[in-house]
């Protein structure tokens, strides 16, 4: 185990930083705001689900999927 390595602060430290990491990236980004008025901003729902569905039913993706719902979904032994 990791904490017989390191106290909990420091581990707990450890962890903190990709998270702190993230944040301070994210600050960074510069966004502009869109103008949902104009046509090519529209959001077209029907095309996004038709999207997605296709995505879904690629084997690559939903292969791993199920394979990570089954997995995840049987018993095991530590109860």
């Amino acid at each position: 185990s990791l904490l017989e390595v390191v106290s909990p602060r420091t581990l707990f430290g450890y962890t903190a930083v990709l998270p702190l990491l993230v944040a301070a990236i994210a600050i960074l980004i510069d966004e502009q705001p869109i103008d949902a008025s104009l046509p090519e901003n529209k959001i077209d729902i029907p095309k996004q689900v038709e999207s997605l569905w296709g995505a879904l039913k690629t084997p690559a993706v939903w292969k791993p999927a199920l394979f990570l719902f089954l997995w995840q979904s049987t018993p095991t032994g530590e109860g």
